[in-house]
């Protein structure tokens, strides 16, 4: 636990741990989903807050699992702690997977896949080869 930011790590959580939480969470935004919301297409118009609230709450819980696992990726110590968490989030995914909860393996796949952990791994490997 990261006492001076009161914040707790994912690492500290096992992979079956996290993706039967983000899985739970997600099943009580998806089953709250009314049929009108998807027909009418409303999370597309202005009024996506009032016509489509549900589907507002799921994109809004997408983007937040994308950017918690970027954020966790970003802030961890070391480069040996980066490493076990980007483990972390590849064991995630392939439980996700597993589990048929495609909606939260994407936006893990997502967080993996942006640009901020694209160059970072870079800049990683990079480091790598000059050791």
């Amino acid at each position: 636990m990261d006492l001076i930011n009161g914040q707790l790590s994912a690492i500290y959580f096992t992979a079956t741990a996290s993706e039967s939480q983000i899985t739970l969470m997600d099943a009580l935004v998806f089953k709250a989903i009314q049929p009108e919301e998807l027909s009418s297409c409303g999370w597309n118009k202005k009024e996506k807050h009032s016509s489509s609230p549900i589907g507002v709450a799921f994109t809004r819980r997408f983007n937040h699992v994308s950017f918690w696992v970027v954020r966790e990726i970003l802030t961890a110590q070391t480069l040996k702690i980066r490493a076990e968490v980007l483990s972390h989030y590849v064991k995630t995914a392939k439980k996700l997977y597993e589990l048929n909860n495609l909606h939260a393996l994407m936006a893990v796949v997502l967080g993996l896949q942006s640009a901020p952990i694209f160059r970072l791994t870079k800049n990683m490997g990079a480091f790598e080869q000059e050791r």
